[in-house]
């Protein structure tokens, strides 16, 4: 029996499966397949639309606070239409150019552009190591500091450009101590200006490796830092930001379902949801610039409604009047079409150059209609079905695989959302009748 991989490069005309194998997006793996890079914000153009408009026009223009990426259903139906994908789109539209031409491109003139420039940071609880809200806040400060590979740099390497156009400086040529001496006293005079409630004086380091443009120290720095540290780094972060004029930082949040779970003492999750209260409203910068966005849905908001409200924070319901101005919710892919845009950049990634075949090949129309089905429209399960269908019509020596084909390799897995009507029944929030 030949290799499955050998089948798939001499009959599929793939260098590789390209479709990860797991419907959860993986921050951080070199695998295209898996980190989102391969993320086709056209196959829902409208709701990236309106991801745009109410996560980032709106808190510019409005100053909204709280803002809400949903999905509706229930257990693993309420996952896998990418969300966290969407985040990690929005991250790198904005901090390429720091805003400039996603504004520019959402109705903003040019001087608007110019005295706007912003900056987003990602982060993701999980049920290990990030449950609390420092614990997220070193994975923002992670997001901005570290090297972005689509960028090339980090984010904080372009703020820190920012910063050298802000002292008329152009460049880092000159008197490199000079320069950097400068910076030091820009932050300096920022910090000083701040007025409020503050977490405490920037992190002494970090500024001193920001000003110096040493990015490996600052790298292996804020790597080597503990979820105790989270505060003061974001702190500082916001601080450089800050300096550098920057108007509003996005924190994008994922996975707050794990947010001070079930498995820590309500004393303990009452205390994290206040703390996230006196954080992103009255400690300073945070309260000035910031601006959130939590993927939720129903069982992550019963998770936390009960300290959310408590805190007196906006109420959660995206079908509500109120809060339809600041939530997104993503709906379930229905057609052909748009599921073809959702394997495309995929299989385009691993074709192997100068291929005859068709688009999607080995996948037939059949085939892409039975993944829609069966995957209920998710586009993260709709990803990893068709992995599964190449490995297994691989594995068989399938030369095409028709939707009879896929029906029977995909038999066992069965429908995985229940249908709408059923799952809107259901108690919780997001739910209606």
């Amino acid at each position: 029996m030949a290799r499955v991989s050998k089948f798939i490069r001499e009959q599929y005309r793939y260098q590789f499966n390209p479709y990860p194998s797991q419907a959860v997006l993986q921050y951080g793996s070199a695998d295209r397949r898996e980190n989102g890079d391969l993320f086709n914000k056209n196959v829902e153009s409208a709701a990236y639309e309106e991801a745009v408009d109410k996560f980032i026009v709106r808190p510019i223009d409005s100053g909204s606070k709280f803002h809400f990426l949903w999905s509706l259903g229930e257990g693993d139906g309420a996952r896998g239409f990418g969300k966290s994908a969407l985040l990690r789109c929005l991250v790198h539209d904005v901090n390429h150019d720091l805003g400039q031409s996603l504004l520019a491109s959402h109705g903003f003139d040019e001087n608007e552009v110019a005295n706007m420039p912003i900056l987003a940071a990602l982060g993701s609880f999980d049920t290990t190591s990030t449950q609390t809200l420092a614990a997220v806040c070193l994975q923002h400060a992670w997001s901005i500091a570290l090297h972005d590979e689509r960028l090339n740099k980090s984010a904080l390497h372009i703020l820190r450009a920012k910063v050298l156009r802000r002292l008329a400086r152009g460049s880092d040529s000159g008197d490199a101590n000079a320069l950097a001496n400068a910076i030091r006293n820009l932050v300096e005079e920022t910090f000083l200006a701040i007025g409020g409630k503050m977490l405490g004086s920037p992190d002494r380091q970090l500024v001193n490796m920001f000003a110096d443009g040493d990015w490996r120290r600052l790298a292996a720095y804020v790597r080597d830092a503990t979820a105790r540290d989270g505060f003061e780094l974001l702190n500082t972060i916001f601080v450089l930001a800050r300096a550098g004029g920057i108007k509003r930082v996005f924190l994008f949040t994922d996975q707050v379902e794990d947010f001070a779970n079930a498995d820590i003492s309500k004393k303990r999750r009452h205390m994290e949801v206040e703390r996230f209260r006196d954080l992103s409203i009255e400690a300073q910068p945070f309260g000035e610039m910031s601006a959130y966005v939590l993927t939720m849905h129903p069982e992550a908001a019963r998770q936390i409604e009960g300290f959310w409200s408590e805190a007196r924070l906006p109420a959660l319901d995206p079908l509500a009047p109120r809060t339809r101005r600041t939530a997104v919710i993503l709906r379930p892919v229905k057609s052909r079409e748009d599921a073809m845009q959702i394997y495309h950049n995929y299989s385009n990634d691993a074709r192997i150059p100068d291929s005859d075949v068709a688009p999607l090949h080995p996948l037939d129309d059949g085939a892409l209609d039975v993944l829609v089905e069966v995957a209920g429209g998710r586009p993260g399960e709709m990803l990893k079905l068709a992995h599964d269908l190449i490995e297994v019509g691989a594995q068989d020596g399938c030369r095409t695989i028709t939707g009879k084909e896929a029906r029977d390799i995909l038999a066992e897995a069965g429908p995985v959302i229940e249908e709408e009507k059923a799952v809107r029944r259901a108690r919780g929030i997001g739910l209606v009748g």
